[in-house]
């Protein structure tokens, strides 16, 4: 729990200079969790950049790719392991999100605002997105711009937390 909280500081002080803290973690999976993270720094323009042009369902297939390589970047970090299955990047999503919350007020607020402090439908909206984009849901366009809304923050602060955790 110490290296959540010390993880929650470097990211909301930025003092990304700290990154002794997670390297001194077991070192598995090394270069595919900064693979990862370079698909977020890649993703993350390409999304701004569908939000601009008001291409909402483009949008949301970057807002869940950039969701699903953070996931991967934290479970590779933590836990030497990488998820497919969309399904438990979900599971692994909550999970972080409830690990530093109590440590993170800017990530605090934004689930509080969205859901009232219920992390489990933040990322049910985040994954709503992915199929969005297929037409698999019912989620409809005034959602999609509102779940994007709050995306659009999250993904910052998701940016934020594997810059930290990325080895490189």
């Amino acid at each position: 729990m110490i290296i959540i909280e010390r993880l929650c500081i470097l990211r909301i002080t930025r003092l990304g200079g700290l990154r002794w803290l997670l390297l001194s973690l077991e070192k598995i999976g090394k270069r595919k969790a900064h693979r990862y993270y370079e698909r977020m720094r890649y993703l993350l323009p390409r999304f701004e950049k569908c939000l601009e042009m008001n291409d909402y369902v483009e949008a949301a297939e970057k807002a869940w790719g950039i969701v699903s390589a953070f996931v991967n970047v934290y479970a590779l970090t933590f836990e030497g392991r990488e998820y497919k299955n969309d399904e438990k990047k979900k599971r692994k999503l909550v999970e972080f999100l409830n690990t530093v919350l109590p440590f993170d007020d800017e990530l605090r607020k934004l689930v509080e605002d969205f859901s009232r402090g219920h992390v489990e439908t933040l990322a049910r909206a985040l994954k709503g997105l992915h199929t969005y984009f297929y037409g698999g849901t019912t989620v409809s366009e005034y959602d999609a711009k509102h779940y994007l809304s709050y995306a659009k923050i999250l993904l910052r602060i998701l940016n934020e937390y594997a810059m930290v955790m990325s080895p490189r």
